[in-house]
């Protein structure tokens, strides 16, 4: 499994690793951000910034991004908790798609959604029957859904007939649970993406003194805020990375 430390607009040296999540709306308003995402070696990911903007823009605002930055892959429009319109918005885009006319040949991936396990498991079903859907990813809410995203993955593995990949939208309340992932779901899952690591180090939490779970308030990922040293997010990056070995 590999994982994205997705960056403040003022910390993107801290994104060096080989797999990357980039946000549309951050693309459309920084310049710099743009340039470094632009030049930035291994897998990319453009998110369609849901989580950040409180809903998901729209695909032509998703395909401008990925034209400046050219990603791998993008997110699909989805609708936070509600299965059945995020079914229906997909199914839109792919159709917009379609008719847009997009020289690069992106891979999709789209979110399963759902407010309750039977809701969740039906939009992950039925998204896995779509051939155009590259990657599904099951959102870090699902944590809340299932009282944990393990249960969650669980179906994911056992429910994919078509082999689609998958990737773990962020982490929800804690670090821990990186540790509960298997060796067999560390190496079924492609990826996982989390500003927790960079939140944790604004706040001066340290993973080595077992200081785990969230910070008690929301991280903006345009603010500039003080460090007193960029060392304890390296440390904190390299002691997640050690679980996920």
């Amino acid at each position: 499994m590999q994982i994205a430390f997705i960056p403040t607009v003022h910390t993107l040296e801290t994104d060096n690793t080989d797999y990357h999540m980039a946000l549309t709306h951050l693309i459309l308003k920084y310049p710099h951000y743009k340039e470094y995402y632009s030049n930035i070696s291994g897998y990319i990911i453009l998110d369609n910034s849901l989580i950040e903007l409180g809903g998901s823009v729209d695909i032509e605002t998703v395909i401008e991004a990925a034209e400046m930055i050219n990603p791998n892959e993008i997110v699909l429009p989805d609708v936070f908790l509600d299965c059945a319109a995020t079914l229906k918005i997909t199914e839109k885009t792919l159709n917009r798609l379609d008719k847009l006319g997009v020289s690069v040949e992106y891979k999709l991936q789209a979110v399963a959604h759902g407010k309750s396990k039977d809701d969740w498991q039906y939009c992950w079903n039925e998204l896995s029957k779509i051939d155009e859907i590259d990657c599904i990813s099951i959102p870090k809410v699902t944590t809340t859904v299932f009282g944990h995203r393990g249960d969650a993955i669980k179906y994911a593995l056992k429910h994919n007939l078509l082999d689609k990949e998958i990737h773990l939208l962020g982490l929800w309340d804690t670090i821990t649970e990186l540790k509960s992932y298997t060796p067999k779901q560390k190496k079924a899952i492609r990826g996982i993406d989390t500003s927790f690591v960079i939140h944790s180090a604004i706040s001066g939490m340290s993973y080595l003194r077992n200081e785990f779970d969230k910070p008690d308030y929301k991280i903006n990922l345009e603010h500039e805020y003080k460090f007193d040293s960029m060392k304890l997010v390296e440390e904190n990056k390299k002691f997640v990375l050690d679980i996920l070995k």
